[in-house]
């Protein structure tokens, strides 16, 4: 059995789609279809996640899966 995590950070959602920071920022703001990142807290500092299989998901959907 492999465990998937249940999300990820920024910068480990940046690697596993092998894009920049900018590029996921733009994906953010032009593709509805992608995955919305969220925060475990208030402040502007904290951490920016996203959820592991909508990512794999919205990846497999551009790749025609």
């Amino acid at each position: 059995m492999t465990l998937e995590p249940i999300r990820i950070t920024q910068k480990q959602a940046c690697e596993l789609l092998a894009v920049s920071r900018e590029a996921i920022r733009n994906l953010i703001k032009t593709d509805p279809s992608f995955p919305k990142p969220y925060k475990t807290g208030t402040s502007r500092q904290c951490a920016v996640y996203f959820d592991y299989q909508a990512l794999k998901n919205w990846h497999n959907s551009q790749m025609g899966v």
